[in-house]
């Protein structure tokens, strides 16, 4: 472990073919290392290699690297192009942590697993396409993302976890899919994004899937949302849903019939207040 660690002088790295492993804090804290490129016959990058190697700006990855461990680049903070290799699954906890100059990322279809804080605070980050065969979202994934404007969470995730989106205050549209445990009372929207809520631009919000229920609190104190848009398929809308929500238009996928039938228990007071559209857009 740290074998080269602490390195003043490297400015440019080349891993050769021969070296399939790079070891636990090899290069931890070069101060001078500016680019690193991982040639064919790499497999593993071991937890917080080349973590705290500030003035790092490139790093060229290969598709023969299977595991990239914990931290492995985190705190790199001038760290501008990365090209994640299609040849893993799983994003590393705190993998990426803290690169505060990445503006764009574009992760690879093989991507399965985004683990805890694998992108807490790249405060420059605009756009983001997650991975149409992502499974899971991890604790504060995107956490503390304040150039994010709009996120989507694609149909294919199972689970995510508590405070996957905290304090990136500036998303103004949210689309997701719909899992239970993510919208029961005690544990609504604002579980995805903790200390969102009054301080937050969230505007607009799309909820995917089928076999929706919408429970009591779902949408408590996101103090600024205005439109929600829901699928054709719901399977229950709690009576106290809307209430003391800011939500000023309601589109619907389904017609109005259903809809009556869906509302019929929902306070009158909350819905009187609420625009509802009907239809596919």
């Amino acid at each position: 472990p740290y074998s080269c660690a602490y390195t003043t002088k490297l400015k440019e790295l080349i891993v050769p073919s021969n070296i399939e492993e790079i070891g636990h804090g090899a290069f931890y804290n070069s101060k001078a290392l500016e680019k690193v490129t991982f040639e064919e016959g790499v497999k593993k990058i071991n937890d917080k290699a080349f973590m705290r190697s500030e003035n790092l700006k490139q790093t060229k990855f290969t598709n023969t690297i299977n595991t990239i461990g914990e931290a492995a680049f985190a705190y790199c903070t001038n760290l501008d192009n990365i090209n994640i290799p299609s040849s893993i699954f799983n994003l590393s906890n705190d993998l990426f942590n803290n690169c505060l100059s990445l503006k764009n990322l574009t992760i690879p279809n093989s991507i399965k697993y985004i683990s805890n804080s694998c992108f807490l605070r790249w405060e420059k980050l605009k756009n983001i396409n997650l991975p149409s065969n992502l499974l899971y979202l991890g604790e504060y994934a995107f956490s503390s993302c304040l150039s994010l404007t709009e996120f989507t969470i694609p149909n294919s995730v199972k689970y995510i976890d508590d405070f996957a989106l905290e304090n990136s205050i500036n998303i103004t549209k949210l689309s997701l899919p719909f899992l239970s445990y993510t919208f029961e009372s005690h544990s609504s929207l604002i579980y995805l994004n903790n200390r969102f809520g009054e301080y937050s631009k969230l505007k607009e919000v799309t909820l995917t899937g089928d076999d929706i229920s919408l429970y009591s609190h779902s949408f408590y104190c996101h103090h600024n949302l205005e439109i929600l848009n829901l699928p054709e398929k719901i399977k229950y809308i709690a009576p106290d849903v809307f209430n003391k929500t800011t939500i000023e238009e309601i589109r619907y996928a389904g017609d109005e019939k259903t809809w009556n039938e869906l509302v019929k228990n929902v306070n009158k007071a909350d819905l009187a207040k609420i625009n509802v559209t009907f239809g596919k857009k």
